[in-house]
């Protein structure tokens, strides 16, 4: 079930009055499958990082790991709950718009998710022969 985190009992200036709702999920290791998710209060102009962050404030569950590639890449998520993408496996956590079943166009430093977006980080291999990139 999904929680609001970061959400104010009134609205301040500045604040929006939706949510981009994240997700989390692992279908794809056998021995360790699972789904959260939770929604972070909407504000205008925010980058997907920032929905991270106050979801990882909230909720332990939502800690990550990442790398910085400088200004011009930013940051990669390559983990979250410990489970990491590995070149050995071929795996990495793709993100998707739920919305739309497609990869995000741009990285968690630079997309800027949209009032009411559902956005899906999938724990899944480059390595299959058809189907959604992140599925």
């Amino acid at each position: 079930m999904a929680s609001c985190a970061d959400c104010p009992q009134n609205d301040s200036p500045g604040q929006g009055h939706g949510f981009v709702e994240i997700i989390i999920r692992n279908q794809f290791t056998v021995d360790n499958h699972f789904e959260f998710s939770t929604k972070v209060q909407y504000r205008e102009g925010q980058r997907l990082l920032y929905y991270l962050e106050r979801a990882a404030d909230a909720d332990k569950i939502w800690r990550f790991g990442s790398s910085y590639f400088g200004a011009e890449l930013g940051y990669s998520i390559e983990r979250f709950n410990g489970l990491g993408g590995s070149v050995e496996d071929k795996t990495y956590w793709c993100i998707m718009d739920v919305g739309t079943d497609t990869p995000l166009p741009k990285g968690v430093s630079s997309y800027v998710p949209s009032n009411g977006q559902i956005i899906m980080f999938n724990f899944t291999t480059w390595d299959k022969p058809e189907g959604s990139p992140c599925s």
